[in-house]
């Protein structure tokens, strides 16, 4: 790995991202981060969703990933699903998150497979 997923003066603490080169001969690698904010769930799920998703995302700058790629592939296809899906779940009936979360995990999937066709194209 270019950049430790533990981190810290002894290594021994997690960090929020790190930078994996798979084939140790090249220059390319890939970038993982996280954005975990589970109290923010207790007073709104959805706004905890954007946080985590904005503070993957700056972790992802801080380890120099491209942010061109990182918007264009993974993270436009989640908030674009989590927007819809707010918007059906406010024209249904009483308190639902059933379109919001359903979207979400669709626009995971959405990015993934996006991330994944797009570092098959430039091998």
């Amino acid at each position: 790995s270019v950049l430790k997923p533990f981190q810290g003066a002894s290594a021994d603490g997690p960090g929020n991202a790190a930078v994996v080169r798979p084939d140790p001969k090249s220059k390319k690698g890939i970038a993982l981060a996280c954005g975990i904010t589970p109290k923010y769930a207790d007073l709104d799920a959805y706004h905890m969703m954007a946080c985590a998703i904005d503070e993957a995302v700056r972790n992802l700058v801080a380890t120099g990933a491209k942010m061109g790629t990182i918007a264009g592939l993974f993270v436009l296809p989640v908030v674009g699903g989590a927007y819809l899906g707010r918007w059906l779940d406010s024209m249904a009936s009483g308190y639902s998150v059933r379109w919001t979360v359903s979207l979400i995990l669709l626009g995971v999937l959405i990015g993934a497979v996006n991330v994944y066709r797009y570092l098959e194209d430039h091998q």
